[in-house]
């Protein structure tokens, strides 16, 4: 077996292919192989990368795997404008790394846009050698055989590395001799190369053996027929019976349903895949033909289930990505279902094509879905604000968003401030017409049913504060107190310290109101404060230099706790 694998190794890096590899992927290889380089000089001088780098690299990388999409099309395409569209390609994907470049920090939008175009460009490695031959069955074999070259590169340098890493280790406990992170990094770099080189030289260039491929996979076979087929059948089944209860309850479907929908369709794609190369013979049961040709049509019904559900989802919560996301592939579902009927389930390259052009149109340009939930989301707070209060200038301050939210009904304060961050988490622009970035949710005191006020404070100090050690005192303590919060206390405008430091109780009492100042005042003023003073007694003088409340006034509430931080002085 050794010896087969020597020969296997010696056969795919043998000098003859070595040439072809530079022939069919010249600049596959040369990105590879210059960001390897890259890298490794980078590693070997300490060099830093900043985020334009980082990007740089990955259009490296990821136009080795476009430019090996675009040769494997050109290789079975008669287009006279083949050369022109591969290089209008490659200067469409230059341009976006331009853009990421200059766009500094990536919006969510913009990392989504770019996940969906490598997912389609990755599809497009299986799909652009038969994108007018409507052989299914030989795209079913090519795609098999580029996953299972794809794993097998992956193998072989994760035990390349592997190997290496134990010589490495073995140095290092026979003879001493420490070796650098740095050898660990290069290697690993190294391994990547090997394997992505492995694929270049090993990518098919005659696809005749995929039209009269040898017997099917009988593991894939067993697999699709005695687990997934079953599995199907039972996930259908428990779907209809809860279908029927809420069509007899007259309720309407929970949120889970969308999910268990999903596993069931992505369930019924992966036994017909696995049953397909089979199914293609001829030679399948007739239980299993009945199976596969009913299963779509039973699932229609199971989709219109998954419309409903999400609906009460958005009406329900709102609008997220998510969700949109999530309608998207209900409708790409509702697609394939059909597709599936319509073919009898013998036609399956379409439904990777149309996946990837949902998901690619569903994430780039203006009507990406990340811009729509945004829109959305800026058209509900501009309503909720202007009604609270019309003449409201925007963008508000941490102080104005308070106010705000002490005079809106404590339900649509909780759902609007839930939009707002939300809203800042995939449009950093957009949260800013309305607020000012430095405002920060947890410090906004949200109202409760069950409370009349709620306070959320907290001051701290910036870290390069110079404090003033007080007279006569000689030592210094770090120390952090829990703070006893009390409903009479706070009316008489005090809190109270009560902790114990290493043995000793500490009994002290804080200013409640000059807290509240302090916490109004913005970060930059805050800043310029000194420590809050606290004397314990005539020995002990405290200075915080760190503040954080939670405090709810009705006295049935149990949500109140605290803490300062900052240094003890003693004589």
């Amino acid at each position: 077996m050794i010896e087969s694998i020597k020969n296997n190794i010696r056969q795919v890096f043998s000098s003859e292919n070595l040439k072809q590899m530079l022939r069919r992927f010249p600049v596959a290889f040369a990105c590879l192989t210059g960001v390897t380089i890259w890298l490794v000089i980078n590693i070997l001088i300490e060099y830093k990368m900043g985020e334009t780098e980082g990007k740089v690299v990955y259009y490296l990388y990821t136009a080795s795997l476009l430019d090996i999409a675009l040769r494997l099309w050109m290789e079975t395409s008669k287009t006279k404008f083949r050369y022109v569209w591969y290089c209008l390609a490659h200067l469409l994907w230059m341009g976006n790394t331009a853009w990421l470049i200059r766009m500094g920090t990536l919006a969510t939008a913009t990392i989504i846009g770019n996940g969906a175009a490598l997912f389609a460009i990755a599809a497009a490695v299986l799909v652009g050698s038969y994108w007018k031959n409507d052989n299914d069955s030989a795209f079913f074999h090519f795609s098999t055989h580029i996953i299972t070259l794809a794993l097998r590169a992956i193998l072989i340098g994760l035990l390349l590395m592997g190997g290496i890493s134990l010589l490495y280790l073995m140095l290092n406990t026979l003879f001493n001799i420490n070796i650098s992170d740095k050898c660990y990094f290069i290697t690993w770099l190294v391994c990547c190369w090997i394997s992505a080189c492995y694929i270049l030289i090993s990518l098919p260039q005659d696809h005749r053996p995929f039209e009269n491929p040898n017997t099917p996979n009988r593991f894939g076979y067993g697999l699709g027929r005695f687990v997934f087929l079953p599995l199907v059948c039972t996930y259908t089944v428990v779907l209809y019976v809860y279908l029927l209860r809420i069509l007899f309850t007259l309720t309407l479907p929970q949120g889970g349903v969308v999910w268990t929908v999903i596993i069931l369709i992505a369930g019924l794609l992966a036994t017909i895949l696995l049953l397909y190369p089979k199914r293609t013979t001829g030679e399948t049961p007739q239980v299993i033909e009945t199976a596969i040709t009913w299963l779509p049509r039973l699932a229609l019904p199971l989709v219109l289930l998954m419309s409903v559900a999400i609906a009460r989802r958005i009406n329900d919560y709102g609008v997220t990505v998510a969700r949109l996301y999530v309608v998207a592939l209900n409708l790409w579902c509702y697609f394939a279902i059909i597709y599936l009927i319509a073919t009898r389930a013998k036609r399956i390259k379409m439904l990777l094509t149309s996946f990837s052009i949902v998901f690619l149109l569903t994430s780039i340009g203006w009507q990406n879905l990340t811009n729509i939930t945004s829109k959305v989301l800026q058209t509900q707070l501009t309503s909720a604000f202007v009604k609270a209060k019309p003449q409201m200038k925007l963008p508000m301050d941490q102080k104005s968003l308070q106010k705000w939210v002490d005079i809106a009904p404590a339900e649509e304060g909780k759902q609007v401030i839930s939009k707002l961050f939300y809203l800042k988490g995939i449009d950093e622009q957009a949260f800013g017409q309305f607020v000012h970035s430095s405002v920060s949710r947890y410090e906004i005191e949200l109202k409760d049913s069950t409370s009349s006020i709620r306070y959320s404070i907290s001051f701290s100090l910036a870290s390069d504060t110079q404090i003033n050690i007080p007279k006569g005192y000689r030592h210094m303590h770090v120390v952090s107190f829990d703070l006893k919060l009390n409903h009479a206390d706070i009316l008489a405008g005090k809190v109270k310290v009560n902790d114990t430091y290493q043995g000793k109780k500490i009994n002290a009492t804080l200013d409640w109101n000059e807290i509240k100042r302090l916490d109004g005042l913005e970060v930059k003023e805050q800043n310029k404060q000194q420590p809050i003073a606290c004397q314990v007694n005539d020995s002990t003088m405290i200075l915080i230099n760190d503040v954080w409340i939670v405090y709810a006034a009705d006295d049935s509430s149990d949500r109140r706790d605290g803490y300062i931080n900052g240094w003890m002085f003693t004589k």
